[in-house]
């Protein structure tokens, strides 16, 4: 029969059962993973009683995805990272219907954000700030495709996207408000997205290279 477009969301405390089944329908390609890595929980340990009244702890099975992958402290990491847990559904619908998200819109007066039309619940709105304009950078970044990770010792965010990376300062371009990060709309601009301002709204559209 035909086979419906499946995807499934994943983050750190995705273990055991959970993480063995999402690795086989990763493996199979019967579903796309959404998320964060998942817990990392590889093997089976059983307790063997000891005569003088201590027990033993020991290995006696090991989980593996059906291409051998082993989950064991390292995981499954998905073909999506999304940290965000309100952005994660939308996200994998999204992967689901059209494959790709190309356009955020914000409101000014504090009414939520869309995401390629859906909108998402969101409690933080865009910053003016003189002639500039700052979005919440991992919000807007995930939602646009992007893999976002901050290096605490270096105060620096880096960006992936597939094989590409770029270390964004802090300094250079990013502001912050009530502990969330805001990133302004002239980086987005160099990083192959539109942003411009529509009625009451800041609309983000990223620009896909013609195949």
């Amino acid at each position: 029969g035909r086979r419906l477009p499946l995807a499934v969301l994943v983050n750190q405390h995705t273990a055991s059962a959970a993480e063995v089944l999402a690795g086989a329908l990763r493996d199979h390609g019967a579903a796309v993973l959404v998320g964060t890595r998942t817990f990392g929980k590889g093997v089976v340990q059983a307790v063997v009683p000891l005569s003088y009244g201590g027990a033993l702890k020991m290995t006696v099975a090991r989980f593996l995805t059906p291409r051998g992958f082993s989950l064991e402290k390292k995981g499954l990491l998905p073909q999506r990272i999304v940290s965000l847990p309100e952005l994660q559904p939308v996200i994998a619908r999204q992967l689901i219907n059209s494959g790709k998200t190309d356009r955020i819109v914000f409101s000014l007066d504090g009414s939520g954000a869309w995401v390629n039309e859906e909108k998402v619940p969101i409690s933080f709105t865009p910053l003016p700030s003189g002639e500039k304009i700052y979005l919440p950078l991992r919000f807007t970044l995930e939602a646009l495709g992007y893999e976002v990770e901050w290096r605490e010792e270096t105060g620096q965010i880096t960006l992936k996207d597939g094989e590409k990376e770029v270390l964004l300062s802090a300094k250079d371009f990013v502001t912050a408000k009530d502990g969330t990060a805001y990133i302004s709309g002239d980086f987005l601009n160099a990083a192959h997205c539109k942003v411009f301002q529509e009625g009451n709204n800041i609309v983000v559209k990223r620009l896909f290279p013609e195949k």
